[in-house]
């Protein structure tokens, strides 16, 4: 469950519960008009991952194309898995789940 909201700078934010080890955490990023799921790719591994946006629009006079593209990176101090991303509010969207928080729990339930 998520609780808290911080915003960070250029536009992006995270979102993840109080702990200080959230079993989930969520990034949304700021997208620039015209940009839609079909033109993002989702990169991750262990504690980082990449979204970069790429998409190619006629000029309004319809006498050009221009390439819209961009990216955003992060590091995480966790283990990343299960990433999800989508498209709210103008917004994308990142999830991933906390690897190393899921193993933890294994482990203390065991005992």
């Amino acid at each position: 469950m998520i609780f808290g909201t911080n915003q960070l700078k250029d536009g992006k934010h995270i979102e993840s519960n109080e702990s200080l080890r959230p079993q989930e955490i969520i990034f949304y990023y700021d997208l620039p008009a015209g940009i839609g799921l079909d033109d993002i790719t989702v990169d991750f591994d262990d504690h980082n991952f990449k979204v970069t946006y790429s998409k190619e629009v006629e000029s309004e006079d319809k006498s050009s194309f221009k390439t819209i593209e961009g990216g955003f990176s992060e590091h995480v101090s966790f283990k990343l898995e299960k990433g999800q991303h989508w498209i709210k509010n103008n917004k994308l969207w990142v999830s991933f789940e906390n690897g190393d928080e899921k193993k933890m729990s294994t482990i203390q339930n065991q005992n």
